[in-house]
C-alpha cells in the first residue's frame, strides 16, 4: 500500500509541475474553451448511448443508466444556457453585451 501511495504522489507531483492538458470544446460566441459546453456535449452523447442501450435491449455500452445521463444533461444544459442570466428578486435580465465583437462595449 505504501508503494502505491508513493507512486500516486509522484504522479500528482509530476502532473502539478508539468500541467495536464484537458480537452475542452470552444464556445462559438467567445471562441474560448468552455467547460460548460464540453459537459453539455458529453452528457448529450451519454443520453444517446443510454437510449441506444435501452432500445436495443442489449448491454452494448455496459450498464449505462439513461436516467442519470439525462439528469446530467439537464444540469449541464442549465449551466451552459443559464450563464447569461442574472437578476434580483423582481426581474431576470439576459446579458447580451459580452460578445467580443460588440463595438459598443467599453474595453
Amino acid at each position: 500500500m505504501q508503494k502505491i501511495f508513493k507512486l500516486w504522489m509522484q504522479l500528482v507531483t509530476w502532473g502539478s509541475s508539468k500541467g495536464l492538458p484537458v480537452f475542452f470544446l470552444r464556445d462559438p460566441k467567445t471562441n474560448k474553451p468552455s467547460v460548460s459546453l464540453t459537459l453539455l456535449i458529453a452528457s448529450f452523447i451519454f443520453c444517446i448511448l443510454g437510449l441506444i442501450n435501452t432500445a436495443s435491449h442489449s448491454k452494448l455500452f455496459g450498464d449505462l443508466d439513461e436516467t442519470s445521463a439525462f439528469n446530467l444533461f439537464i444540469a449541464s444544459s442549465s449551466l451552459y444556457f443559464g450563464r447569461k442570466l442574472s437578476g434580483d428578486k423582481d426581474s431576470i435580465v439576459i446579458d447580451k453585451d459580452d460578445t467580443p465583437d460588440n463595438p459598443n462595449k467599453p474595453q
